[in-house]
């Protein structure tokens, strides 16, 4: 809606009002639209069909949605093509395209049947070879491709693989086709998030084109115009197979410089935007914007040097379980995010179903971390505030981090605090107090620093940022096979944990595959669950009564194992403690008051719920 038709609106409901309010007590004035408007309130909600939605674009690189690098058009990709699965906003694996999947030959294999009555926007139905040769074309992309980092996310570290025999597609039907993999996975079934391409359009050289690439998919929105360097125009794919969107044309308008999206959204060019990091506070109360907030797989980590002679001792050993106590978690997240992160369980995301069974997670404890200190003998005889070694020497703790990124500085910051007040001395590496602001140069440079003297293992305590997903592999973290990665920075190597982690891993496994190989095909559910936390804990509906009661107490003892596999990890890990996870990040998109409805953002689809959005009639 363009802002003329705006500002009509704006004057002819006030004049509405005008007439509604004579005679009565003053109400709260209209203002500006970009401020306190209220008309909601006096607009029909109805849902209804119509209308178009304006979404801000970066300069795109390609309309290919395997090859592009550019997050807006990742995003925006969605609403053209679609997956045979995808995660819903618990994190859980939902089925889109597949009717039904599942994990047979003790978890290497995925069978997959497609639905029926899917086409593309040309018409032509989708076949079970339109999967197959999007996931041969996987192999051949970039090592930096989004895509191919979906397939390092299912292998884990060390990487240690061949992409070209790490799976082959077997097709039997024109809907049904399984994927084989050379071992099990527990996230194999991640492979089905990538989006799916048409095979009788895209033979092996097409697929891989960067320019003059026609986006077609299955999705709810299929392409209108396409006006390059200006704008990329969806309309409504009124046979789409759920249905079609009730809002019917969407533009994505295409800005030079993405950090201009956000001003386009506060001036009403567009209708939507991606908050910038975690900062969205002064939206909060807006009444002419709606937020819909989601969890990030993007983690803020505290390592601590197992290798650093101040840590490899037994009173090294102690000195980490008092900071891991130490670390007041929720003040980094109120001051340092606005609130805008949430506190782990452990190492794990609060989302994952592997949280819900950890018991006794380590906590803040500012009392408990000095007796632990007091009671290793590290204590201040001089009354300076500051602890000492056995051999008299000060408690000195070297923290390093790239100060040129505002969060880490703080956070530096924060644990510093944290640390005074158990008695050890904290060294920032570097001056915070100079180095906050500085050119893109200076901030990568910084980073590039930091990263190398992590990887040497050059530190005492470590400050950075990672991926974690939903469902960690904790081997990322805690195997000492991975030390020589860049996930395992702490160096972390203790054989029961080792051993724990593979325990771990592989009742997971049983606990998918038990419940995957008791799916029972029904077409009354077009929608079947294959999330962790179903699988954990989910039966059936279609199973008879006597299989649910079987299967319950089969999957009950499963599930008893791979709690008691991960309270045993968490027990050990306090007493030998090498990370401490500070937060999850969140992030919002910020969404326009005239636009109704859920649209459930989640890291994966930040426009998950976009078809069933609609516009009111009298905001068209």
């Amino acid at each position: 809606m363009s802002n003329l038709k705006r500002c009509s609106l704006v004057s002819i409901s006030i004049g509405i009002l005008v007439l509604l309010l004579c005679g009565c007590a003053k109400k709260e004035s209209i203002e500006d639209r970009y401020e306190t408007v209220k008309l909601t309130e006096y607009v029909d909600k109805t849902p209804t069909s119509g209308g178009e939605v304006l979404i801000p674009l970066s300069v795109l690189d390609t309309l290919n949605p395997l090859l592009t690098k550019n997050e807006s058009y990742y995003y925006f990709s969605k609403l053209i093509y679609e997956s045979v699965v995808e995660k819903n906003d618990k994190g859980e694996t939902v089925n889109k395209l597949a009717e039904t999947i599942h994990v047979i030959e003790d978890g290497k294999r995925i069978n997959v049947t497609l639905k029926p009555d899917v086409f593309w926007h040309d018409g032509a139905p989708l076949k079970s070879e339109d999967v197959a040769m999007t996931l041969e074309a996987i192999k051949g992309l970039d090592e930096d491709s989004p895509y191919r980092q979906i397939i390092k996310s299912i292998v884990g570290k060390p990487y240690d693989y061949d992409i070209y025999s790490l799976f082959k597609i077997e097709v039997y039907d024109s809907r049904n086709f399984d994927i084989t993999f050379d071992k099990g996975y527990v996230d194999a079934i991640d492979i089905l998030t990538i989006p799916v391409l048409p095979s009788h359009l895209l033979d092996e050289g097409k697929i891989f084109a960067k320019e003059n690439f026609n986006p077609i998919g299955t999705g709810p929105y299929q392409l209108y115009q396409f006006k390059s360097g200006r704008e990329l125009i969806l309309k409504s794919n009124d046979k789409y197979v759920g249905g079609a969107p009730l809002i019917k044309m969407v533009r994505g308008k295409i800005f030079t410089d993405s950090s201009r999206a956000l001003t386009a959204f506060d001036t009403g060019q567009v209708h939507m935007s991606l908050s910038p990091g975690t900062d969205w506070e002064k939206y909060k109360g807006n009444s002419r914007v709606k937020t819909s907030e989601f969890l990030t797989n993007e983690v803020e980590m505290l390592a601590m040097n197992i290798q650093s002679p101040k840590f490899s001792s037994e009173s090294g050993k102690s000195l980490r379980q008092a900071i891991s106590l130490s670390i007041n978690r929720k003040v980094i997240i109120d001051r340092v995010y606005l609130g805008n992160a949430v506190e782990p369980t452990w190492l794990l995301s609060p989302s994952s179903s592997l949280a819900k069974l950890v018991e006794n997670a380590p906590s803040f404890d500012l009392e408990k971390a000095k007796s632990i200190l007091n009671e290793a003998g590290l204590v201040d005889t001089n009354g300076d505030g500051i602890r000492e070694w056995k051999d008299g020497n000060p408690i000195k703790i070297s923290i390093l981090t790239n100060l040129t990124n505002r969060d880490r500085n703080l956070i530096a910051r924060y644990v510093s605090e944290d640390l005074r007040k158990i008695g050890v001395d904290p060294q920032i590496v570097g001056n915070p107090d100079n180095v906050i602001t500085g050119s893109v140069d200076l901030k990568q440079n910084d980073f590039s620093m930091v990263m190398g003297r992590i990887s040497r293992g050059e530190y005492d305590i470590a400050i950075y940022g990672m991926q974690l997903s939903p469902v960690t592999d904790l081997s990322k973290l805690l195997s000492s096979a991975s030390i020589n990665g860049s996930d395992n920075v702490a160096r972390y190597s203790n054989e029961d944990v080792d051993y724990l982690v593979r325990r771990t891993k592989q009742a997971i496994e049983e606990v998918q595959l038990d419940n995957a190989e008791e799916e029972i095909e029904s077409e009354s559910k077009p929608e079947e669950n294959f999330g962790t936390d179903q699988m954990l804990y989910g039966q059936t509906e279609s199973a008879s009564e006597e299989n649910e009661v079987s299967s319950e107490k089969s999957n009950n003892g499963k599930v008893r194992d791979l709690s008691r596999s991960v309270n045993e990890l968490v027990n050990i890990t306090k007493e030998d403690p090498a990370y401490i996870v500070l937060a999850y990040k969140k992030r919002a998109l910020l969404v326009d008051y005239i636009i109704m409805g859920d649209v459930n953002s989640t890291v994966q689809n930040i426009y998950n719920n976009f078809k069933s959005l609609y516009i009111p009639v009298g905001f068209q």
